[in-house]
């Protein structure tokens, strides 16, 4: 497994021709053909011509991770918080990719070469960008979330099909976080929309969870060999998650797993 960090938006394209052009050259390899896990962590964007490049250099790849959304700095203050979420590209819809399906069509073209790929984790936001953006400003009306109905955001999706394709929101996918952090005017404001009752309360909690089990059955309708697709979430259940698995932005991540029968494909977030 290899690890990167890249540590800017405009060079993150120079860095990445760097380290992956010697690859072309048969005399002088860097990396081997053959290698089956790739990570790369502190991305400034996951676009298109980055899963070009990865799917072209490494044809074997089977687990493929990389993330960019550990790049919202929550260690400082909130001046540090909101300079970061101007940087990087943690959120591509819509201004990147009008919609899911955009984002995931041009996403599974790009990785097609990867015919062996089963483990796919994109750590990117599939909530629209204005989400962070509104909650920058509830910093000066933290107590807004009081005006809304806290039954506004429990308007959940049992299942819905369309052919042979479905994905099902289950029991688990229900369940509520009971803590929402210190959204108060005597405590400091939260840094992430996850730890703000307002974002969870006009933010639809549920509609994103429900985007990320739409794009990730996109995908799996799309890759054929994939079993499972995660991404960054700012409404995933916390989990236990082991040691190993602890890269880039783990505390955030949301996955999808995939089942395939009876001509069907099926993901939720638990195993199958």
């Amino acid at each position: 497994m290899i690890s990167f960090s890249s540590d800017g938006r405009q060079s993150q394209t120079t860095r990445l021709k760097r380290i992956f052009s010697p690859l072309a050259m048969p005399l002088t390899p860097r990396f081997p053909p053959q290698l089956t896990s790739l990570t790369m962590t502190k991305l400034w964007r996951i676009d298109v011509p980055l899963l070009k490049t990865i799917a072209s250099v490494f044809p074997s790849v089977k687990i493929l991770h990389l993330s960019c959304s550990e790049q919202l700095d929550v260690s400082c203050c909130w001046a540090c918080f909101e300079e970061s979420s101007t940087a990087v590209v943690h959120s591509p819809i819509p201004n990147y990719f009008n919609d899911i399906t955009k984002l995931t069509d041009n996403f599974a073209d790009s990785l097609e070469p990867l015919t062996q790929l089963t483990d796919l984790h994109l750590g990117i936001f599939l909530s629209d960008e204005e989400m962070v953006e509104k909650h920058i400003e509830h910093y000066d009306t933290p107590l807004t979330f009081d005006l809304y109905a806290p039954n506004s955001v429990h308007q959940l999706e049992t299942e819905t099909t369309t052919g042979l394709i479905s994905y099902s929101v289950d029991q688990h996918d229900k369940k509520e976080e009971t803590h929402f952090g210190a959204c108060t005017e005597d405590l400091p404001f939260p840094h992430g929309p996850e730890l703000c009752r307002t974002c969870k309360l006009i933010g639809s909690a549920s509609k994103v969870r429900t985007r990320e089990l739409e794009a990730s059955l996109a995908l799996a309708r799309k890759i054929k060999t994939l079993r499972t697709v995660g991404w960054s979430s700012f409404f995933t259940s916390q989990v236990f998650e082991p040691d190993d698995n602890k890269v880039g932005d783990w505390g955030r991540r949301t996955t999808a797993y995939i089942l395939r029968a009876n001509g069907r494909v099926r993901v939720r977030r638990r195993p199958w």
